[in-house]
């Protein structure tokens, strides 16, 4: 599958909505999330994955200079109708960012399709030391009723829609070594949670099973690894 014009408007149609019914968090779920994080106003922020710009004016909000980036260029172009300090086409793994740059990168409905380890290691690179990085995507564990997500995730499946689940257990584990400090884990627990803003607060420490369909994650660059 590719990330182009013609997925670029199949999404921009999906998030009025969706298939199954479901709410696709938007920017007013952004803005109550980022309000509860208590994520103060930054200096520059990245949109990474932005598409065509719908969560530009939300960023705005907590951010003085908003960057974006995007791996299609239609959507790149689409997204100039919005004020972004910068936009370029690039990818998460290899955004051309220099380092220390950002104060925050924003990565939402974006991290299922990168390569989570290079992912990391590059969002440390262009980030400011202390800098935060926030970011959602697909729990590799989610509930075994939740039918919902199990049709989604079937249907993406046979459209070859390239997932990475997250080992949730892994991040925690190894997210140090990646560079970072764990601030926070919200859990969704299931299809449609998110657009809801149905979570819980994981206790990160906890040794119980982390199961949920999608997850929030918060956390500060402490080193360059």
């Amino acid at each position: 599958m590719k990330f182009n014009e013609s997925y670029t408007k199949y999404w921009k149609s999906s998030i009025k909505k969706s298939v199954d019914g479901t709410i696709i968090a938007g920017s007013q779920q952004v803005k109550e999330i980022v309000d509860f994080l208590q994520i103060g106003k930054k200096n520059s922020i990245l949109d990474l994955g932005c598409s065509f710009g719908r969560m530009q004016q939300v960023l705005s909000n907590f951010g003085e200079n908003i960057y974006g980036i995007d791996v299609d260029k239609f959507a790149v172009e689409k997204a100039k109708s919005y004020p972004y300090y910068q936009l370029k086409v690039g990818s998460a793994e290899e955004t051309g960012f220099k380092k220390d740059l950002f104060d925050l990168v924003f990565c939402w409905a974006v991290f299922d399709v990168v390569n989570h380890h290079k992912g990391f290691y590059e969002i440390n690179r262009i980030l400011k030391s202390g800098g935060q990085i926030l970011l959602t995507g697909k729990n590799d564990l989610y509930y075994s009723d939740d039918e919902l997500a199990f049709k989604a995730e079937k249907n993406a499946y046979l459209k070859n829609f390239p997932n990475h689940f997250t080992d949730l257990r892994a991040v925690i584990k190894n997210i140090d070594t990646l560079g970072f400090k764990l601030e926070r884990i919200l859990l969704f627990p299931h299809r449609g949670s998110l657009g809801l803003l149905e979570y819980t607060d994981f206790e990160i420490g906890s040794d119980k099973i982390i199961e949920s369909y999608e997850y929030l994650i918060l956390c500060s660059k402490t080193h360059q690894p």
